[in-house]
């Protein structure tokens, strides 16, 4: 689900129905050996999934390794966008 825009849009709209037919508060994501590349594709999926659940209410939460050498070595592994 994390592999193109595609994919990450439609992943995003189902979680959403997910939340309004079951009543959830929102949705945690806890992904694990992501990668740098990974990391890049989990942000985009952030920003997909922020764009489809905060607008009806519901929260996005993501669980990250709390080790930094974990995170590409570009710095942040999420845009400050994500961080919503």
């Amino acid at each position: 689900m994390l592999a193109t825009d595609a994919l990450r849009r439609d992943a995003a709209r189902k979680l959403a129905r997910i939340c309004e037919e079951r009543g959830y508060a929102g949705v945690n994501l806890d992904f694990e050996e992501l990668g740098a590349q990974g990391f890049q594709k989990l942000a985009l999926f952030v920003e997909a999934l922020w764009g489809e659940l905060h607008p009806r209410g519901f929260l996005v939460t993501v669980d990250l390794p709390a080790d930094r050498k974990t995170y590409p070595s570009s710095g942040s592994p999420l845009p400050a966008t994500s961080w919503c």
